[in-house]
């Protein structure tokens, strides 16, 4: 994968660490909605230096292969991150598959920018990482991620029981997936 992608009206483009500050902007301005569906933050979690750590943890993800993380930006205005979507777990050798995430900006939900980026990452995924399955585990009544894997095409599987934590307790998931 490259670091960065072009679509119509969005680009997609990973970030090193000296672009801690745009990353710390999109999550403070947003902190209230991602704090529904993520992990607890850590007491740093909203600074410079620990979002400048992230950014340097996921590029090295990046490039072992194991995670990407694009951040998404409206083409015209570059410098304002509007949301990030990636794939993590991914088994290049063996099931070539990957797990889908994103989040994006409420200010930019409903006008499928995030649809947008999903399918340029989805593209790219198939086309130069050669991957077979895209999996996405969404939290119950959280319609609109739904919204937009079903306008993508991915599938209703079933209920990933106690599998991810959010606000320090165990959720079940929905399980989506894509055969691309």
């Amino acid at each position: 994968m490259d670091f960065a992608y072009e679509a119509d009206r969005v680009i997609l483009q990973v970030l090193d660490e000296t672009q801690a500050d745009k990353l710390l902007a999109f999550c403070q301005e947003n902190a209230e909605i991602f704090m529904n569906y993520e992990q607890d933050y850590p007491d740093n979690y909203f600074t410079k230096e620990y979002q400048a750590l992230m950014l340097k943890g996921y590029m090295q993800q990046f490039l072992e292969e194991k995670a990407v993380r694009y951040f998404v930006f409206l083409k015209e205005n570059p410098n304002v991150i509007i949301g990030c979507a990636g794939l993590s777990d991914i088994h290049l050798l063996s099931d070539k598959s990957a797990k889908l995430f994103y989040k994006q900006d409420r200010a930019y939900c409903g006008q499928g920018y995030m649809n947008e980026a999903i399918s340029c990452l989805l593209w790219h995924a198939a086309d130069e990482m050669k991957l077979h399955r895209i999996e996405a585990d969404i939290l119950p009544g959280n319609e609109r991620s739904v919204a937009v894997v079903k306008r993508l095409g991915f599938e209703f599987e079933g209920i990933a029981k106690s599998s991810h934590i959010v606000n320090g307790v165990w959720r079940d998931h929905e399980r989506y997936a894509l055969i691309l």
